[in-house]
């Protein structure tokens, strides 16, 4: 579940990016995906979770979040960043690809600007990011030969480190978003799911609280709203139907959540992406 600027055009090798700028706190919503993903800010700052892990990071910084990392952020007013996400098998090494989509090795921090590595992995992120966005031949070329200096120098450095024990509630958070992936358009509630993962509904709402940061309501029904702004976006389903397609029980309360949430109609939403 990416932000509005994502851009997702994988060409001729798995790879692509978006930026986004901001003048208003902007929240992600937790979700993982099997990519890996630099977070590159060029201004302002952001608070990155990556499962229960805090990394703060500011202008001059490159977070590295791991493939199928379930990871969400708070970005602050003033903020903008470049995103790169591209599939590990482009780096060539079989060994990092595989320990790091095992889980079995993560990283230790972000690469933070006055560290001994930060400028080069910053000016090489913001090359990758320049090399996809003019696509001028031999970029390909380019984009990973600038990805291999970053994990290069970051292998060297010790920058990956291994994982801690099994992290049973990471397991948790993934199945979850799981089954809200599959069964958001129906009448789902926190004791649906708990039922489904068979364990306790007091548990259940405890610990999403805490490895999401709301409760499971409210990250439904942002979820709803995420998948509705896709469905305005790219097709011409009616208003009415979009709403029931993504679980909202009558047109009126979407109508209502999605302008609390977004600041506009679904119609007006529409209208002015299509301008």
């Amino acid at each position: 579940m990416f932000s509005d600027g994502f851009k997702k055009r994988y060409t001729t090798i798995p790879f692509a990016i978006y930026k986004k700028g901001n003048t208003a706190t902007a929240t992600l919503y937790s979700h993982y995906h099997k990519e890996i993903e630099l977070i590159t800010v060029i201004e302002g700052s952001v608070d990155f979770y990556i499962g229960a892990d805090l990394y703060e990071v500011k202008a001059g910084d490159v977070l590295v979040i791991p493939p199928y990392a379930v990871h969400h952020a708070f970005f602050h007013p003033n903020t903008y960043h470049e995103c790169i996400c591209f599939d590990a098998s482009i780096l060539w090494d079989e060994s990092l690809k595989c320990s790091l989509e095992k889980g079995t090795i993560t990283v230790s921090s972000a690469v933070k600007s006055n560290s001994e590595v930060g400028s080069l992995v910053y000016e090489c992120a913001r090359a990758a990011f320049n090399a996809y966005e003019k696509r001028e031949p031999g970029w390909e070329l380019e984009a990973i030969g600038n990805l291999s200096i970053i994990f290069g120098r970051l292998c060297a450095s010790s920058f990956f480190v291994n994982s801690k024990n099994v992290d049973t509630e990471q397991d948790f958070v993934r199945n979850v978003l799981e089954y809200i992936k599959g069964h958001f358009d129906d009448q789902i509630t926190s004791t649906t799911v708990a039922e489904t993962l068979y364990i306790n509904n007091s548990y259940f709402c405890r610990i999403f609280k805490k490895r999401f940061g709301c409760c499971f309501s409210e990250y439904l029904t942002n979820y709803r709203i995420e998948q509705a702004k896709m469905l305005l976006n790219m097709t011409d389903m009616s208003v009415s139907d979009i709403a029931i397609k993504c679980g909202f029980c009558g047109f009126s309360y979407f109508s209502k959540t999605f302008k609390e949430k977004v600041g506009s109609t679904p119609s007006k939403y529409r209208l002015k992406k299509a301008d």
